[in-house]
C-alpha cells in the first residue's frame, strides 16, 4: 500500500490508465513479495530485506547521476526522512520474516491494517480531529485482525505477532510520510532507499550465507521488481487522484491468494478470508469517510 500523490488528470482515459496502471504496480508490487518468500526458505529475513533494498538502491544511483544525486539529497526534513525510511525498513524485515511463517495472503491481510493503525496515531501523536465514524472503522478493523490472527499454534502465532509489528511501523512511516510531503518524491524515494540499506547492512553481516548464481539473480529479480512497482504506481497517482486510486490498494491481496496458489499452494480458509474482509471493509469505510471531509458535496 504505497503511492504519492502527483496531481493527475480529470478525464475519463486518463482515469482508466491511472486505475489500470495501480492494479498492475500491485500485481508486481505482491511479485516481490512472492520472491521475498521464496528467498526465505534458504536466507535469514534480514539478508533477503537486505538484497530487497540494496538491488534497488544501486539502479537508483546509477541510473540517477551525480547532479541528480545531490538534487535527491537535498531534504527540508531530514530527521523525518530519516524516521521514516527507518520505520520502513523495520516493517520490511519483520513481514519478510512473517512471510517465512505463514501464508503470503494472510500476511498481506494483517498489513491492511495499518491505514487504521495511522488514523490512531494522528489522532495521538499530530493531534488530528478523528470522527466516531472513523473510530468504529478502527475498532471494526481491530476485530477483523483479531478474527484473521486467532493464535492456532506457536509458529503461525509468531509470523502474525511479526506482521502485527510491520503493520504498525509501516502505520508510521506512512505518519511521517506527511511530514515530508514538502520535499521532492524523488527525495523520499532516495532517502527510503539509502537509510533502509544502510541500516540492514549493519546486521546483515551476522545472518549473512553466500548466495548461489541463482539466488542472486531472485535477489536482483526481487530489487529490479520493486523499482518496477515503485514507477507503475508513481505513473498512476500522475493520472488519477489519489482518492480514486486508494481502494484499488486492497487489489494486493487478490494477487497474495494468487501467488501464494501458485508458488506455494496455500489457500485461505473461510475465518482468513472473513477476517480479510471485514479489514478491508473497515480500511475502505475509514477511506471513505476521510474523502467525504476533504469532498463533501
Amino acid at each position: 500500500m504505497t503511492g504519492q500523490s502527483a496531481g493527475g488528470g480529470h478525464g475519463t482515459e486518463n482515469l482508466l490508465l491511472g486505475v489500470v496502471l495501480m492494479v498492475a504496480g500491485m500485481a508486481v508490487l505482491n511479485a516481490m513479495d512472492a520472491i521475498s518468500k521464496l528467498l526465505t526458505a534458504e536466507f535469514s529475513g534480514i539478508q533477503v530485506a537486505w538484497a530487497r533494498y540494496t538491488f534497488h538502491l544501486v539502479p537508483l544511483v546509477a541510473l540517477a547521476g551525480p547532479a541528480r544525486i545531490r538534487r535527491m539529497v537535498r531534504t527540508n526534513s531530514p530527521k523525518a526522512q530519516i524516521i521514516r525510511s527507518a520505520s520502513l525498513a523495520l516493517s520490511a524485515v519483520l513481514i519478510i520474516i512473517a512471510f517465512s511463517l505463514m501464508p503470503l495472503a494472510d500476511a498481506i491481510a494483517i498489513s491492511f491494517v495499518a491505514p487504521l493503525m495511522m488514523v490512531a496515531l494522528s489522532a495521538r501523536f499530530l493531534g488530528e480531529k478523528v470522527g466516531l465514524h472513523r473510530w468504529i472503522a478502527v475498532m471494526v478493523g481491530f476485530g477483523g485482525m483479531l478474527v484473521l490472527v486467532w493464535p492456532s499454534g506457536d509458529v503461525f502465532e509468531t509470523g502474525t505477532l511479526l506482521a502485527v509489528g510491520a503493520a504498525l511501523f509501516w502505520a508510521i512511516g506512512l505518519l511521517m510520510t506527511r511530514q515530508v510531503r514538502g520535499d521532492n518524491p524523488l527525495s523520499t524515494l532516495f532517502y527510503t532507499a539509502f537509510v533502509g540499506t544502510v541500516l540492514i547492512s549493519l546486521a546483515v553481516p551476522f545472518y549473512w550465507r553466500m548466495p548461489s548464481l541463482s539466488a542472486w539473480g531472485l535477489m536482483l529479480a526481487m530489487g529490479l521488481i520493486g523499482a518496477l512497482a515503485h514507477t507503475l504506481i508513481i505513473f498512476a497517482f500522475r493520472n488519477a487522484r489519489a482518492s480514486v486510486l486508494a481502494p484499488f490498494n486492497y487489489t494486493l491481496l487478490v494477487w497474495a491468494i494468487f501467488y501464494g496458489w501458485l508458488l506455494f499452494g496455500d489457500l485461505p480458509d473461510l475465518r482468513s478470508i472473513f477476517g480479510a474482509s471485514v479489514i478491508i471493509a473497515a480500511g475502505l469505510y475509514a477511506w471513505h469517510r476521510e474523502r467525504a471531509a476533504k469532498y463533501p458535496g
